[in-house]
């Protein structure tokens, strides 16, 4: 019987693919890799022609501005980064127009320069435009099919509701000093802007209260519930609107009863 290797070479990776980070992966068509096709958390995203010079150039600035990586990108595309670094100043400087027509920053600033050095060798109008137009489609198309988040709760009269004088803030009180006020910066955004304390409340009901526990622990830097027997209850309940923190008991209580709606996905 033939014995295996002791380190066997389980490297898996398919050799026409790279990852770029941020969620996305490029699959290389043809023996060339003339084409790329891009998935972002395995979601297909577009094709790009990499044979075409201005697609390639328009492509390479789209990623950087995705957040992928500028070496991973460049490995990927067997360039140099000094180029990307390039196209990005080129990008800054003169927009999709400087990319079309090729211009060159370390020559001149200048729109009107770039221009008048480029006149004889320029796209014609019609064809940048129709560039343009693409470029913007393209970029609305991945806007859209970016993942969003699901804010339905269940059946229409079946949300999970709190009682009033449960309620996040349903007490009033007057001017009281606190030492966790620069939490009240997270959780004021995270209400205001991103609608959070009703996604919350939305799929636990009353146990949301332990999700503003969370909050406040990650704004004062507490790392684990153990900790906050030194965190002073009343103060910390007042700026999460809760009255006051619980026992340590309590706050597992507070944990176990939202871990068993088991409304996590993922």
């Amino acid at each position: 019987m033939k014995q295996g290797s002791l380190f066997e070479n389980t490297d898996t990776r398919n050799a026409d693919q790279a990852s770029l980070g941020s969620g996305c992966t490029l699959e290389f068509v043809g023996r060339r890799k003339e084409k790329a096709i891009l998935y972002r958390n395995g979601v297909h995203m577009k094709v790009v022609d990499l044979s075409d010079r201005i697609a390639k150039r328009l492509f390479v600035v789209e990623m950087i501005e995705l957040g992928v990586l500028k070496s991973r990108l460049a490995e990927a595309l067997n360039m140099s980064r000094q180029t990307i670094h390039n196209y990005l100043e080129i990008a800054k400087h003169f927009g999709t127009e400087g990319l079309i027509q090729g211009y060159t920053p370390s020559e001149s600033k200048s729109r009107r320069k770039q221009r008048e050095l480029h006149k004889n060798k320029r796209v014609s109008g019609d064809k940048a435009e129709l560039v343009a137009r693409i470029r913007e489609k393209e970029r609305k198309e991945i806007e859209e099919k970016q993942f969003p988040l699901e804010f339905s709760f269940g059946p229409e009269g079946e949300e999970p509701s709190v009682a009033r004088d449960k309620q996040p803030f349903y007490e009033e009180h007057d001017w009281t000093e606190t030492r966790y006020a620069g939490t009240f910066l997270y959780l004021a955004s995270a209400i205001s802007e991103w609608k959070w304390l009703h996604l919350v409340i939305g799929y636990f009901g009353d146990e949301y209260k332990i999700f503003m526990i969370f909050l406040l622990m990650a704004g004062a830097n507490i790392r684990s519930i153990e900790q906050l027997k030194h965190v002073r209850s009343r103060e910390a309940g007042i700026v999460l609107g809760i009255r006051r923190l619980p026992c340590k008991p309590k706050v597992w209580e507070w944990f176990y009863n939202a871990a068993a709606k088991q409304v996590s996905e993922f």
